[in-house]
This record gives structure tokens, sequence and C-alpha cells, in this order.
């Protein structure tokens, strides 16, 4: 399978409870099927939208970190 990449200025369009995405270490993640349901709130993830995430994936269980996998769609072209 072919890696998906994709430039920030798409993953700034997936800011909104239809389509939302976050980015940690370079890989894009779509939680827009999971945000919802997220443990802490739905709040946490929806503030972070379209954003680097990475200091915020660091916090999380082994448990959790493994249902980070599902929602992995690509990676970044770049750090801007």
């Amino acid at each position: 399978m072919e890696k998906q990449y994709y430039t920030w200025e798409e993953v700034r369009e997936h800011n909104n409870e239809e389509s939302m995405w976050v980015v940690a270490d370079n890989k894009v993640y779509d939680v827009t099927k999971f945000w919802k349901r997220h443990p802490g709130g739905s709040y946490l993830v929806k503030s972070k939208a379209a954003t680097d995430v990475s200091k915020h994936k660091t916090m999380h269980s082994t448990k959790a970190l493994k249902k980070w996998k599902e929602y992995h769609i690509g990676y970044t072209t770049t750090n801007d």
C-alpha cells in the first residue's frame, strides 16, 4: 500500500465535527468517528482539531496508543 501524504493546508481543512483530523509525530489521524467517544471528553479532541498533538499523544497508555493506529490515514509533508 502506498503511503498517503497531506500538506498542513489540507490538514487544516479538517477542523470541524464532520471531518476532524489531528497530527502527531508527522502522522495524520482522522478522528471524525472517535472524538465524541474520547474518554477524557470530546472537547479535548475538538479543541485540538487540525493541529499537532504530538505532546498530548505521549500522555496516553499503551492500550490507547494501539487505538491510535486505527485512525492513522497518512503523513504530513512538512513540519510547518
